[in-house]
């Protein structure tokens, strides 16, 4: 099968000599599409001559390639920008209370920069936006004042209301309070970027930002690229800076561009909403060589099963990879690079690892699974609510009796002491405790104490995180000893890698609340660590080129199998319900050329079509 990877790695091993390929630069959306790729350019050689590899990269490491700063993490982003609010708004909240807005500002802050939008006219805009656009009152007082002013909250123009309720000079301190967020948006954004900037950071908007400035032909700073051409591959909708990217490499003569868009004509009509962007990204960026199949792809053979439960479709999908592998539809069960198996739904997959056939005996897993539904994550959670709940009774520390149980329920606790568990569970309700003392665990069962050691003051951030440290150290050996003897446990291996995960999540924490000087004060570091953590991913990273491929939607670009199951068909999950976690609107969005739902519909639009187009 002549993929559209294929295609163009047999153009430049017949239009470009090896030496000459050596000093290009090939950019893909993705890692796993330019592993694929490197493949596609070995068989196209079909020769074992010795050669210098060209440089293939994704467009993020690209563009992080060109920029003068260092692409800062996720954690330094949050509490740099934690410390710019805690000054300039004058207020300190606790951090853990701040993570879940500020990852919003943050990415408010990135599309802002990736769209190459005028920050300070779209803050100012979105200040006035929410300014009028609210009455500030909650359910209770909306009732009280539609009862007073015989009128009906809210009011089709606020500022209607505002003129029942407004006396010149009378302080409003409420909405002042509310609206002082809004106000220092655009002074927030500044202040942040120069903080970056001071500490020679910076974040991927702004470095998308950066390039595409430093590439426009009226730049004096224009970036060295370090490369005789460089090739994009793959990709679909574009955000501004990128399109400006791209427009001044194509203007210095050293780009090429190829757009997957090969589709049969019986699915004509309905890719006009999937390939709305890419028709017209194709007539300004045009490819060197011609790489048009030389007959059009047919539609593939579609099978539609309806299963009324995720479990259901998980098990589902195992019976139909083993009845695959062994009528031959998979071409080589030991290796079976030709089949996919697409998740939209992430938490989905641990069930889908139970459920693969003993034929197929290498999988190769590329995606990111969420670190909040993984049992580490379980039991921190548990282990969170046990502490915050404890008090001191006659100087001794004790937790809840539904507290303790909760923890000695947790899958990963009782996979490593399970009989611990259940001593402790019986001793407890023989003895009908209800608040239980450290030294009774310690007596009943003491391989359980590293768990339930009391941490005597919750703001004490060494304590804490050393606490959690050693917690998950102990876990971590206890289940190296059991999978030891058994390489082949996929759960064993499985927790051991979300244990590895959980650590460096907690390491990196600790290391930036230190160096940030992060204080507690109505909460404690333990909800932090919750709060914070929970929102980091583990990253799987395989082998692309061996065995059956498990994978995300995103992680298909420009990508071809033979063989696709794609999970979670039902409506808001494929294609994805789009939550705006967003402080801007829609409508500010589409004023400023930013990202929308429509975007995110024709971005997972085209993916759908295209991955189904390749398929047999």
């Amino acid at each position: 099968m002549h993929t559209f990877l294929s295609r163009i790695a047999a153009a430049y091993t017949k239009n470009v000599s090896a030496e000459d390929m050596s000093d290009m630069c090939f950019v893909f959306p993705n890692k796993r599409s330019g592993t694929f790729f490197r493949k596609a350019l070995e068989d196209a050689y079909n020769s074992n001559t010795p050669r210098i590899e060209p440089q293939i990269t994704t467009i993020s490491d690209f563009v992080a390639e060109l920029s003068d700063k260092v692409k800062a993490g996720r954690f330094e982003l949050l509490f740099t920008l934690y410390g710019e609010y805690c000054r300039l708004s004058g207020e300190v909240d606790d951090f853990d209370k701040f993570v879940f807005w500020g990852d919003m500002l943050l990415a408010d802050f990135n599309d802002a920069d990736m769209y190459m939008a005028d920050t300070s006219s779209l803050f100012k805009n979105l200040k006035d936006i929410k300014e009028i656009g609210t009455d500030y009152l909650s359910p209770e007082q909306r009732d009280v004042i539609s009862r007073y002013w015989n009128m009906p909250i809210p009011i089709a123009d606020p500022d209607q209301f505002w003129n029942h309720i407004r006396n010149d000079g009378e302080p409003r301190t409420n909405r002042d309070s509310f609206l002082k967020l809004w106000e220092i948006l655009h002074p927030l954004y500044s202040a942040f970027c120069k903080q970056l900037d001071k500490n020679g950071l910076s974040f991927s908007g702004r470095q998308y930002r950066e390039i595409a400035t430093r590439l426009s032909p009226s730049s004096e700073n224009r970036p060295y690229i370090p490369y005789s051409r460089v090739i994009f591959i793959g990709f679909n909708v574009l955000s501004v800076s990128e399109v400006k990217i791209f427009e001044g490499l194509a203007a210095s003569g050293i780009a090429d561009f190829y757009w997957d868009c090969d589709f049969p004509d019986d699915m004509g009509d309905i890719m006009q909403q999937a390939t709305t962007f890419i028709r017209r990204y194709k007539r300004s960026f045009q490819s060197r060589y011609n790489i048009t199949p030389a007959e059009k792809p047919e539609c593939p053979d579609i099978t539609i099963v309806s299963v009324p439960s995720a479990v259901g479709q998980v098990k589902y999908t195992g019976s139909l990879l083993r009845k695959m592998a062994d009528d031959g539809s998979i071409h080589n069960p030991a290796n079976a690079t030709d089949t996919a198996v697409v998740l939209p739904a992430e938490n989905m997959f641990i069930d889908l690892l139970h459920s693969l056939p003993p034929n197929l005996p290498s999988v190769n897993i590329t995606m990111g699974y969420p670190l909040k539904l993984t049992s580490v994550a379980q039991l921190v959670r548990s282990v969170t609510a046990m502490h915050l709940r404890a008090n001191k009774v006659n100087g001794k520390w004790c937790f809840f009796y539904e507290d303790v149980t909760e923890v000695l329920s947790s899958p990963l606790l009782a996979s490593v002491l399970g009989e611990n568990c259940e001593i402790l569970r019986d001793a407890i309700e023989r003895d009908r405790l209800f608040s239980i003392p450290t030294n009774y665990i310690e007596e009943k069962s003491p391989a359980l104490l590293p768990v339930f050691y009391p941490v005597n003051d919750l703001r004490d951030a060494d304590a804490v995180f050393n606490y959690s440290l050693s917690m998950v150290d102990f876990l971590h050996g206890l289940l190296s000893k059991k999978t030891a003897d058994n390489a082949d446990n996929t759960s064993g291996n499985l927790e051991l890698g979300f244990l590895a995960a959980y650590r460096r999540a907690l390491e990196t924490l600790q290391s930036i609340a230190t160096k940030h000087g992060v204080k507690m004060h109505d909460s404690t570091f333990f909800q932090l660590i919750e709060r914070t953590i929970s929102y980091e991913t583990v990253n799987f990273v395989g082998e692309p080129l061996q065995g059956l491929q498990i994978m995300g939607v995103l992680e298909t670009r420009a990508l071809t199998f033979n063989n696709v199951i794609m999970l979670s068909m039902n409506e808001r999950i494929f294609p994805q319900r789009h939550i705006n976690r967003s402080f801007i609107p829609e409508v500010l969005r589409r004023s400023y050329g930013m990202c929308t739902s429509e975007f995110q519909e024709c971005v997972f639009a085209y993916h759908f079509y295209r991955l189904i187009a390749g398929a047999k």
